[in-house]
Order: C-alpha cells, then structure tokens, then sequence
C-alpha cells in the first residue's frame, strides 16, 4: 500500500506540473489550443455567466477542502497521508475544466503599443510567476503539493508539518505566493474583457481565500500568529519594515513563546481549564471525591498552577460537600445543576492496586449545559476528557467555548474511555479537536481498530502521550523520534495507582501552559505520578 500511496502522490503532482504550466499559458494568451482571450465563443451574456460560474466552482472547491472542518471529515474517507494529494489532484480537474469550458469575451480594455510597456508587462507577468514559484519552496514545495506525505507513507514513518520560518519574502508579506499569482494575472501587454473578468474573479477570490486562511491559522497557531499578523502586512510588501525571525518557533507549532510562566490567557480566563465530570469514587473503606478532570485540577492547584473546573454538580448533599472541598482548593468554576445528582463511581481494586470503575449515568457532570450559561474566560490549555464528551450537551458546550474563545487555547485531550463510556464517535470527536492526547496502551489499541495506524497523523495533533503501566510511557511528535521514559526509578511503594495518569496529564497541561519542552514536563508528570501512586486516593498531599 505504501508504493501505490507514493505512485498516487506523484501521479496527483504530476497534475498539479500540467495544470499549472497550461494555467500560465493560459491566462498570458501563449500558443495553445485555447487561452483566456482565444478559444470558442458563444453570446457575451451566456459567455460571462459561464465564466463565473467556472471561477466560482474553482474557488469554493479550493477554499472548501481547505477548511480544518473539512479535513478532519474528508481524513475519515481519504487516509490523511493523501489528503493534500487528492486536494491537489481535485484543483488541477477543477482548472482543467475551466480551461476547457471558458468562454472569451469580446473587447479589450488596454493594448500597450510601446516596446517599453509591453517589456515592462511581460517582465511583471513571468515575474509573477517566478514569485509564485519560489514562494512554494520558502513553504517546502513538497509538503505544499502532498509529495512528502506520500514519501513518507511509503517509508512508513510519520508525517510532521514543517516548521516555517521567515525569510526574506514572508518576512515582508505574508502571502508571497498569493502576490506571484496577482502580479501574473494583471500585468497583460494585452488586457482583453475575457483577462479583466479572470483577473477580477481571480482576485476576489485571494483575497478572501487569505481571509478564510488566516482565520484558522489564529485558531491554530494563537497569538504569535496574531503578532505576525500585526508585523507583517497580507499582500503588499513591506520594503523598509522587517520582524526578526520570532514567529517560526510557534509556527512549528509550539503552543507559546517559550519562557512565559503557566498564567497566560485572555483577562478573566484561567491558565488551565479543566473540564469535565467530578464525582464521587465509592470504595468498600468509604467515598473520596475523583474525576480525571478534577483529579488535574487539584494537582495543578496543589503544585501551585494556577486553574479552575468547569464542571456541575447536583442540589444534594454530596454537592454540597464538593463545593466546599473545591473553596478550600481555590478552584473556581463548578456549577449546581438544578435536577441532576452529583456524579458517583463504584470503584474497586485488583490485589495490584488496579482500579476498576462502575459509572453511574444521568447525574450532574453529564449536563454540564444544563447547569449554567456563563461562559469562562479564555485559558492558555484547556484540558479535557473522553468521559465527558460521550454527553452530546457537553460537546456543544465545548464548541460554543471553542468558538467564543477564537484562537490561543491549547486543547489538552484525556481520552479516559472506560466499560460502556467507549463510543467510538466520541473517541472520533475528541481526537479531531485536541492538539495533544494522552492515552494509555488500551486506548492506543481502541484508536488503532477505529482508524488506523494514521490516527496519529491526523491533522492538528501534534503530540502523544501513550502510558504503558509499569513500563513508563513514550512521547511521539508528528515526525519524530519517540521519547520513552520509564518508571521513576526510587520511587515510594505503591499503595494503588489511582489518579497517577491524572497527575501526568496536569503536568502536561502546566508545561504546555509555561513552553517547556516536553521532556521536561513530561520528567514533571513522572514525579508527581509517583507521589501520587504513594498516597491512598488520587491526589497528593496538601503543601505544608
């Protein structure tokens, strides 16, 4: 499978070479069958009705398939290492028929007589292609048009996003290619009504495509994104203004600057927002507040990161012993859900000290909706867990966050699936949201069968936290070498294993919060996860 991968890759961009050199044939009026200007005709009104409808159909099939809604739908279908190949392939048939249906239309605006202008002309025109061009290789050509991807397919190795990094072009516009393609399109010695109405479509079209484009890299890439956006201007260059080479770093995906502290966020917002259930987990010794996402929090607020729960619980007693556990903790956020009890789990221990957990279903955690409609503030990491998202409710809260927020969270997934609490749509849903997961082997195995090994090329994740139980666990970047660490050696014995995952996922979320590596924070969660396994019950034990 991997050769026919990499033969579809280089077939699609075999396309892409024809379509673009007939495009620049085309659109310059060179010596083939028909060009923007000669061909068949028909009426004028039939003729430019036809030849907007042929541009509309270009442009909603090129800015369609490049929505991340899209993708994530389209990578069910199509495996992701091909995506961008069959994007590529599905805009060279889509210029491919408007080259074979467009019309020209009668007239000419402008026709240059003197040898200068019409240099002048012709130099713009093959410079706006040489732009074009070298723009595509600033952004690594081959990952742009799906080649890389194929390759790597073949090689069976994953595939990583390229870090970009400015140069001489996107330091002083941030869409050089963009440019090359408009300089082409109007520098004409001959400017014929046909050209215009391509040239005028071809624009309204960048400009809103770059519009459409900028929009999810702020979602994806956040402030720094926000900050180049600032610097650098979209189309016209700047010729005296230049920024230092500051954004690639968070462009190669880094979810902050490095050397911030775990307390960036939008004013009024959290650094870390969990969200997601808190309950009750019931022993036979007796019963103890638990919840992966307010097992986080906890050792967040514990290990003095700042944080909050977004979470609900029920008009009953056990609530109200939970809200006066979260006030003593400083942990703001939880809701009192007007109906529904608070949550409770009936848990129980293998003679490993290995939990087993009985959900009860219909209590107040799984309608976090339902319990308030105040929105938090925007975090810097917002955590959240498989558990939670199997309540439809919870999702469309978590949506209407998402959106409200705009860009800057990083979204911090727990997969957390458990006996009867494992759809496999809800596990779909959350990996297409989050920018990093952690897992344990099961859940591994559970992502496997549902889609594959490529899973963990899906578009947007950039890094796995996969624990292996007694043998450690092992970090994987899109494209990088895994980093395994084992079991903190020297370790406190044991008494039982509950909330150590929920130790390790807090200090992810306070690393991704502060910029530190992840073989930091990843050392971090090793050594709360061992005070925690120390300890009866998920959480350590209060400072002082």
């Amino acid at each position: 499978m991997g050769a026919l991968a990499f033969a579809y890759g280089v077939a699609c961009y075999l396309a892409f070479l024809g379509s673009f050199a007939y495009l620049v044939a085309f659109v310059g009026d060179l010596p083939v069958p028909r060009t923007v200007s000669n061909g068949p005709a028909g009426p004028p009104g039939m003729a430019l009705a036809l030849d907007l409808a042929l541009l509309a159909l270009f442009g909603l099939q090129h800015s369609l398939m490049a929505r991340p809604a899209f993708k994530r739908a389209w990578t069910r279908i199509v495996p992701p290492s091909l995506e961008r190949s069959t994007y590529v392939l599905l805009s060279s048939l889509a210029l491919a028929l408007l080259f074979r249906c467009w019309r020209p239309l009668p007239g000419t605006v402008w026709a240059f007589r003197e040898p200068a202008l019409v240099l002048a002309a012709w130099i713009g025109f093959w410079g706006g292609v040489a732009l074009t061009l070298l723009s595509s290789f600033m952004v690594s050509h081959l990952d742009l048009f799906g080649l890389r991807q194929a390759w790597c397919r073949f090689r069976g190795v994953p595939w990583r996003e390229p870090a970009f990094r400015l140069n001489a072009l996107y330091a002083r516009t941030r869409h050089p290619l963009m440019l090359g393609f408009l300089v082409t399109f109007w520098s004409a010695p001959v400017m014929t009504f046909g050209r215009l109405v391509f040239a005028l479509g071809c624009t309204g079209y960048i400009l809103a495509g770059t519009q459409l484009e900028e929009r999810d890299l702020l979602r994806a890439l956040g402030p720094a994104y926000a900050r180049y956006r600032a610097a650098v201007p979209r189309l016209l260059p700047a010729v005296r203004r230049r920024i230092r080479d500051e954004s690639p770093a968070v462009c190669d995906h880094d979810p902050m600057p490095k050397g911030t502290t775990a307390s960036r966020g939008a004013p009024g917002g959290p650094p870390i927002l969990c969200l997601g259930e808190v309950v009750w987990d019931c022993y036979e010794s007796g019963a103890h507040l638990g919840g992966a996402p307010f097992n986080v929090a906890v050792q967040l607020a514990r290990h003095g990161v700042g944080a909050a729960l977004l979470t609900a619980v029920g008009p009953d007693e056990l609530g109200r012993r939970t809200l006066d556990f979260l006030r003593e903790e400083q942990l703001p956020g939880a809701r009192v859900h007007p109906r529904l009890p608070t949550g409770t789990v009936a848990v129980t221990l293998d003679p490993a000290g290995v939990p087993s957990f009985t959900i009860r279903g219909g209590c107040a955690w799984t309608d976090l909706e339902g319990a308030g409609t105040e929105l938090p503030g925007r975090p810097a990491v917002l955590v959240f867990g498989g558990l939670a998202m199997h309540a439809a409710g919870n999702r469309r809260l978590l949506s209407r966050l998402l959106e409200a927020w705009g860009p800057g969270p990083v979204l911090l997934c727990d997969l957390n699936l458990r006996p009867g609490w494992s759809d496999p749509e809800v596990a779909r849903w959350c990996l297409e949201r989050c920018h990093y997961l952690k897992v344990n082997e099961d859940e591994a195995r559970f992502l496997d069968r549902l889609a594959g090994p490529d899973w963990r090329m899906q578009p947007g994740l950039r890094g796995i936290c996969t624990t292996l139980g007694p043998a450690g666990l092992v970090w994987r970047e899109p494209g990088g070498a895994p980093l395994a660490l084992p079991v903190l050696e020297g370790a406190p014995p044991v008494l039982d294993t509950v909330g150590a995952g929920d130790a390790l996922t807090a200090a992810m979320a306070a690393g991704l919060a502060a910029g530190d590596p992840p073989a930091v924070f990843l050392e971090r969660g090793r050594l709360w996860a061992a005070a925690t396994c120390g300890v009866r019950g998920a959480l350590p034990p209060r400072p002082g």
